[in-house]
């Protein structure tokens, strides 16, 4: 009989992003980008709704984790962005 273990949310891991990655290549197409490749391509600084897309997650998502402090980002006046080479850096390092 099999124990459960109690952990902390903070050392949960993120199955979320393994589903995201294997969804953002598939819509790639071969030759497979990254989705760390392909939000590196990216020459502004992003919204949660463009980041939302790229990643194939829902807004309020990017919102949460961002919020948690997950994901980096940064402000300008009250509108929340991310700097893709920080995002794609991020995604490597998951």
């Amino acid at each position: 009989m099999r124990r459960a273990v109690k952990r902390s949310k903070l050392a949960r891991p993120t199955p979320w992003l393994k589903g995201v990655v294997v969804r953002a290549m598939r819509q790639a197409g071969p030759p497979y980008l990254t989705v760390a490749d392909q939000i590196q391509d990216v020459d502004h600084a992003l919204d949660a709704t463009e980041l939302a897309r790229l990643l194939g997650c829902c807004r309020v998502t990017i919102f949460n984790h961002a919020r948690a402090g997950r994901i980096p980002c940064f402000r300008v006046g009250t509108l929340l962005r991310f700097n893709p080479g920080e995002i794609a850096k991020w995604l490597r390092s998951q």
